[in-house]
């Protein structure tokens, strides 16, 4: 479903983590693991996708971004990021358009600091 935007397609690398578990009492993270993948150029969110934002998020700098691989947003195990340019992307929200022709939207967000 994507081909018709190759133009605007660039590569990302998609950051994923095993879950984590405790370890003797101890919480040990999940480690990450890299791997490239194909999306669409992030562009602003409109408006009204901005009203779809759970209110924790809605002063976040939100973008927009399709592709056809699966990630996760939240679940057992830390949220998929997204490295666009150098910088870090967390995915905060995830639209399953699987029916409309198996992609996905995403809306990420700029990592910072200490998050």
């Amino acid at each position: 479903m994507l081909s018709a935007f190759a133009s605007e397609m660039i590569t990302a690398t998609l950051v994923q983590y095993t879950a984590g578990a405790y370890v003797k009492g101890v919480w040990v993270p999940g480690t990450p693991s890299t791997s490239s993948i194909s999306i669409v150029e992030p562009q602003p969110v409109t408006p009204e996708e901005k009203q779809m934002l759970p209110s924790g998020e809605i002063d976040k700098n939100h973008l927009r971004t399709w592709t056809e691989i699966g990630v996760s947003s939240w679940g057992p195990t830390d949220p998929d990021k997204l490295i666009i340019g150098g910088k870090t992307y967390k995915i905060s929200i995830i639209s399953d358009r699987s029916r409309l022709g198996n992609y996905c939207k995403l809306f990420i967000y700029e990592e910072k600091e200490n998050e």
